[in-house]
């Protein structure tokens, strides 16, 4: 997994110079942040890539008034990037167009520079970076589903349940870093995956989830280094559960949307904006 990238925005050097020394001794999925810097909107603009930053923190007032709600608009309406998180900084409060911010502007976290110490700073940029992964996550398993389901009807059932094994393997492992995933399938109570020739390596907790799929009696068994929550399991359940329904019909946006909601639960998004967010993707998946 490649490092958290961050921008700074802010025209101040010492700004820069103390933001990067708090943001140094944070430690995201055992990597150093990857800390970039402008000095303002014009800069800014010739360097934001967008979906390229878990997370923006911009200054209000820089070359202009403002500069800082240029940025934000640059990254969420010019470019449509929704995903970064965006933190607004400034040293003059009674600047910030409260009214026009909450209406028009996804903007996820707001400090005022007085206030400011390593700890508010270190908690906020952890919140931060939790709910880019999280929403992250979400996006890539839904790619993930759409992927199966547009290729289901082609697939054997073993071929499928292969498929959503790995697919499991692969949203857990993003939403939950350094975790050690193996499996084993049984159809009518022969093992189908691994090859009979593997051993499955049998980790620290183990789930069976049982399922009937065109007749067949299913065990799907995964073995995990970290316990699973009850979400997590659930959305084992609910991809299962779907499987006759995938077998039998690339076409069940139902299916998907049923899907999607329960995603959206498996990150556990807990603010109202992250909310919006999934219900965008719930919206666009459903289409």
């Amino acid at each position: 997994m490649e490092k958290a990238k961050v921008m700074i925005v802010d025209d101040s050097k010492t700004v820069h110079s103390e933001l990067s020394s708090i943001l140094s001794e944070i430690s995201w999925n055992e990597k150093n942040l990857d800390i970039e810097h402008t000095y303002g909107y014009e800069e800014f603009k010739k360097i934001f890539v967008p979906e390229k930053y878990a997370l923006v923190i911009t200054d209000l007032v820089m070359e202009s008034d403002d500069a800082g709600i240029k940025v934000i608009n640059h990254i969420r309406h010019t470019c449509n990037d929704k995903k970064a998180r965006i933190i607004l900084m400034t040293a003059n409060p009674e600047k910030v167009p409260t009214d026009l911010l909450t209406r028009d502007y996804d903007i996820n976290a707001y400090i005022e520079k007085k206030n400011l110490s390593p700890f508010s700073i270190k908690l906020t940029v952890l919140s931060m970076l939790k709910t880019y992964q999280d929403i992250t996550s979400l996006e890539r398993a839904i790619i993930t589903l759409e992927n199966v389901a547009a290729n289901a009807s082609e697939m054997s059932l073993a071929e499928l349940l292969i498929n959503t094994f790995f697919q499991v393997r692969t949203f857990l492992s993003l939403k939950r870093p350094g975790i050690k995933l193996n499996g084993e399938i049984f159809v009518n109570s022969e093992r189908i995956f691994p090859p009979k020739f593997m051993n499955s390596e049998r980790l620290e907790y183990r789930y069976d989830f049982h399922t009937k799929v065109k007749e067949n009696t299913i065990l799907f068994v995964l073995y995990s280094s970290k316990e699973l929550n009850a979400l997590e399991t659930s959305y084992v359940r609910s991809l299962l559960k779907n499987l006759q329904r995938s077998l039998v019909s690339t076409k069940y946006p139902d299916v998907e949307e049923e899907f999607v909601i329960m995603l959206s639960k498996v990150v556990e998004a807990k603010s109202e904006e992250t909310g919006d967010h999934v219900n965008r993707v719930a919206e666009l998946s459903y289409y």
